[in-house]
């Protein structure tokens, strides 16, 4: 009884100390490139049922950030409510992070242990990457939470294909798919990995035995996306003027060649709302995203294409040490083993399946995408603790990683979306960009180092759509543009003094070409505001 006391006394405390940090942090940034985006889309999605605003993301974490203004009577009105209350969209994007932890402690309670769940959730709720993506009203966290529970949930069904088994999968699956088209390729590429090493040879069978438990499950995944987009129907193809068009080019090909039955196909979905139209047209343009190469930034430079090597790298860099360490081991002890448990196999499968996928689809390197990877990372690593206690010489070092590993956390609050571990040897600023780093989260850093400085002129290049008037950064041009060469420019902010002081957010300083100026060049940084924001 005692012992159960005091684990639900521990859990209550990684609890409260995620929520300490997630929402200090969320008190202390200023919106992400991203985050007005979303909450305008998701107004719009939750009043006039109008999902067109995100052409690549489906609705459903941006309407979970709605909650909290739905009884609020500004939520009604056309005034830009975002900017002053911005903080109740963010809560409920921390309680989706709260809600993976205590996921986390069930299943590997379940699975492994109360031992390990403990220190699994502990690392995970003090992971940099979690705490950075689990206060911003974005969807990354999101989809982390819905791929682990549609994992945990299909390995239930693996062992028990039960009708509740079906019906709570198919209701997760559907929420992940719902969240962001990466859950498709992520979900599918594990779930194969884990039928090719451990059941192929039940395949043929358990689809023969549970065929009608699968078309149940399908239909009900179905009708959970079509629910998030309140059963409305539309278009697939949207009506646009441009003969460059996949659709044009297949309807002039469909007609070029007589093939009648295609080029009815596309005129019927360019002209008839369908279910799932807007669903459809989101995969549809991911998927033609996908054929075509964009720039990668990568270790400060530019390429072409995204390289396989850019993803495993970049997370080497964004993730702690003293994680990478206890995983390492635990790895060790796995192929050391002569007999390994299946649970074993199916923590390593949904990592391997999102980083290949990564990789196979080109993602730009940006950690926040390959975020699913983290609670079974840290769950794999809790295999390890029993090593860890067998000498003195052990704990010393487990205790001094955990030391280090609260440390790091901890020396990077509010900003862990810029934190990287010391294998950037110091050159973070240079190695890396936009959401590995600047985001547009330092508003209001950038107005302490103002009045600070109220003697000065400030230029400041912000990467960004938040409103720095609203941080008291008065600005000679407006905020929140998308525009690249409107983003690039320079914001006079009204201040006394001739002095002049130029800020450059570290994105901009990359992408606007700023780092090949020499007034702008590295040996000229004085310093660097809230972890973001170069100082000339």
């Amino acid at each position: 009884m005692f012992k159960k006391f005091l684990i639900n006394i521990l859990l209550s405390c990684i609890l409260i100390l995620f929520f300490i940090l997630s929402v200090g942090s969320a008190m202390r940034e200023s919106l992400t490139f991203d985050e007005i985006v979303y909450l305008q889309a998701g107004r719009t999605e939750v009043l006039q049922h109008i999902f067109t605003l995100d052409p690549y993301n489906p609705p459903l974490i941006r309407e979970i950030s709605m909650l909290p203004y739905i009884f609020n009577n500004e939520f009604y009105t056309n005034e830009m409510f975002v900017f002053n209350h911005v903080l109740w969209g963010r809560v409920s994007i921390i309680f989706l992070g709260a809600a993976l932890l205590i996921a986390v402690f069930v299943f590997v309670k379940k699975y492994l242990g109360e031992k390990e769940a403990i220190f699994a959730i502990f690392l995970l709720a003090l992971e940099p990457n979690i705490l950075a993506n689990s206060h911003y009203v974005t969807i990354d966290i999101g989809l982390t939470l819905f791929f682990f529970l549609s994992y945990s949930l299909f390995i239930l069904f693996l062992q028990n294909p039960s009708y509740r088994a079906t019906i709570l999968l198919s209701l997760s699956i559907g929420l992940g798919m719902a969240t962001k088209i990466l859950f498709i390729p992520y979900f599918l590429l594990t779930t194969a990995l884990v039928w090719f090493f451990q059941y192929k040879s039940k395949t043929f069978s358990t689809v023969m035995r549970n065929w009608k438990k699968l078309i149940l499950g399908g239909l009900i995944t179905l009708f959970v996306i079509w629910g998030i987009y309140f059963f409305s129907w539309h278009i697939f193809i949207k009506e646009r003027e441009d003969t460059s068009r996949v659709s044009s080019k297949v309807m002039q090909f469909a007609k070029h060649h007589n093939l009648k039955i295609v080029a009815d196909a596309i005129f019927f979905l360019e002209i008839q709302p369908i279910p799932l139209g807007d669903y459809g047209a989101i995969v549809k343009n991911n998927v033609l995203r996908g054929l075509h190469s964009d720039k990668c930034f990568f270790l400060g430079k530019y390429y072409d294409t995204c390289r396989w090597y850019f993803m495993p790298v970049n997370f080497l860099l964004k993730t702690p040490p003293p994680l990478l360490i206890y995983f390492s081991v635990s790895v060790f002890l796995f192929i050391k083993q002569r007999k390994r448990s299946a649970i074993q196999y199916l923590l390593l499968f949904p990592i391997l399946g999102t980083l290949f996928s990564s990789i196979l689809f080109r993602v730009q390197p940006l950690v926040r995408y390959i975020l699913p990877i983290f609670p079974f990372i840290v769950i794999f690593s809790a295999l390890s603790i029993s090593f860890w206690q067998k000498t003195p010489i052990r704990k010393l070092i487990f205790y001094i990683l955990l030391v280090w590993y609260i440390a790091g956390t901890l020396f990077s609050f509010p900003h862990f979306i810029s934190y990287a571990n010391e294998l950037n040897f110091g050159h973070k600023y240079f190695l890396l960009q936009d959401s590995n780093l600047d985001w547009g989260q330092s508003l209001p850093d950038a107005r302490k180092f103002m009045l600070q400085h109220k003697e000065s002129l400030i230029m400041f290049s912000y990467f960004g759509r938040d409103n720095g008037d609203l941080y008291g950064l008065k600005s000679n041009k407006s905020y929140g543009s998308y525009k690249n060469n409107e983003i690039c420019q320079f914001h006079s902010i009204h201040a006394y003094g001739k002095t002049q002081i130029t800020l450059i957010s570290i994105t901009n300083w990359s992408i606007c070409g700023y780092n090949m100026n020499p007034r702008y060049t590295k040996q000229k940084i004085k310093s660097v505001i809230g972890e973001s924001i170069l100082v000339f």
